[in-house]
């Protein structure tokens, strides 16, 4: 079995306000309420589980083309590794997972 995969949302509830342009989304996941800058929201939305990272940094490529490729893809392995440890995406199959978050919250 792969134990890779594309990035995958696995909050619990989030809410998508703006334009297609300019999405802004809060995400309500196990750790509290987060509200993601316009870039952390494009990266949010493509993370469903059918776009890859390589996908994901095209897009935002697209969107911000002066910026470096070396600089885009350092910032979109940073929110990704973030918003792993936070319990709101999973970039590795772990069948335990959200148990091992639940768990790491209930030691703090």
């Amino acid at each position: 079995m792969n134990k890779t995969r594309n990035p995958c949302r696995c909050a619990i509830y989030w809410k998508v306000e703006g334009t297609d342009s300019y999405p802004q989304v809060t995400v309500y996941g196990l750790t509290g309420l987060i509200r993601l800058n316009r870039t952390a929201s494009r990266i949010w939305l493509l993370s469903d589980g059918r776009h890859s990272v390589e996908e994901i940094l095209r897009a935002l490529k697209g969107r911000f083309p002066g910026v470096a490729d070396s600089r885009l893809r350092e910032e979109l392995g940073q929110f990704l590794s973030r918003a792993e440890a936070r319990g709101l995406l999973l970039r590795r199959w772990d069948p335990l997972q959200p148990y091992r978050i639940i768990k790491e919250r209930a030691v703090e």
